[in-house]
Order: C-alpha cells, then sequence, then structure tokens
C-alpha cells in the first residue's frame, strides 16, 4: 500500500507522463469486458423467455430508448458547452453501462434463483439488441441530418 502511495505521489509530481498508452489499453480493455458480458448473457439466455415478451415489456423497452436516454444525456448536458443538435446525438450514443450492470444482475438473481430473474436477462437481452441496432444503424444518418458531419468529406484512413 505505501509503494501505491509512493508512485501516485512521485507520478503526480511529474511534468510530463506519457499516458496515452494506456488510456488506449483501458478503452480496449472495457470494450472486450462488455462484450464478454453480452456473449454470456446471450448464451445463458432462454430462446422462449426472449420470445414471450408483451405489451408491456415493448413499451418499456421503447420508452427507455426513445425518451428516458435521451432526457437523461439532456439532462446530464445543462451545462456543457454542447448545443442541442450535439446534445441529441450524444444521446444516442451515451455509453449503455446501465445496461451492463443490469445484465450482470439479472445473471447474479438468476444464480440466486430469483423467480423473475429470466424475464430481467430478456428485457435486458432486448434493450442491448434494440440499441445496437436502432442507434448502430441511424448513426451516419443522424450525424448528417443533425449537421455534424463534413458533407464530402476528403482524406486517408490509416489503421
Amino acid at each position: 500500500m505505501l509503494a501505491a502511495t509512493l508512485t501516485a505521489i512521485v507520478l503526480a509530481n511529474r511534468h510530463r507522463v506519457g499516458i496515452d498508452h494506456i488510456i488506449e489499453f483501458k478503452g480496449s480493455l472495457g470494450v472486450l469486458l462488455i462484450s464478454g458480458l453480452f456473449i454470456t448473457l446471450a448464451a445463458r439466455l432462454d430462446l422462449d423467455a426472449l420470445l414471450d415478451h408483451g405489451w408491456a415489456e415493448i413499451l418499456f423497452i421503447g420508452v427507455l430508448v426513445f425518451i428516458t436516454r435521451p432526457a437523461t444525456v439532456f439532462l446530464a448536458a445543462c451545462d456543457s458547452t454542447l448545443d442541442c443538435r450535439e446534445r441529441l446525438y450524444v444521446s444516442c450514443m451515451v455509453p449503455r453501462g446501465t445496461v451492463a450492470v443490469s445484465s450482470v444482475f439479472a445473471l447474479e438473481m438468476t444464480a440466486v434463483g430469483y423467480p423473475r430473474a429470466i424475464e430481467l436477462k430478456s428485457v435486458v437481452f432486448v434493450v442491448v439488441s434494440v440499441t445496437v441496432l436502432v442507434y448502430g444503424i441511424g448513426a451516419f444518418r443522424l450525424s448528417r441530418a443533425l449537421r455534424l458531419v463534413q458533407p464530402d468529406p476528403q482524406g486517408i484512413l490509416f489503421v
């Protein structure tokens, strides 16, 4: 503990610390962990529970995806420099951490034997699927409609 504290003090007092590679690794690790979580969720999903959604679940998913998430981003960005168009776009691309946490809870609740955990797992899976489909397919069109991208970008992309 003392060594970690002293290392943090020394690094904090250095004039220049290169952390770009650490930030890149953190991003890659986050994508890897979230992907693994969703693969686990899909593998443990009961197909009958997935196909057994009624209007209440469909309405819940619609409200969550199209009303709650954008409203949350708009409220969170009240004091930011983002304009209304940028907030609308970000509200569609916002990180989905709460869905990841919900899927962990669903898996844990299943392990404990909570009777309605199967329903929660399937709703979480549908929310993930709908957000990926709606926002993933619509991201480019939405950015063009909101005039947030260059109309005809030219250049070379090195990967």
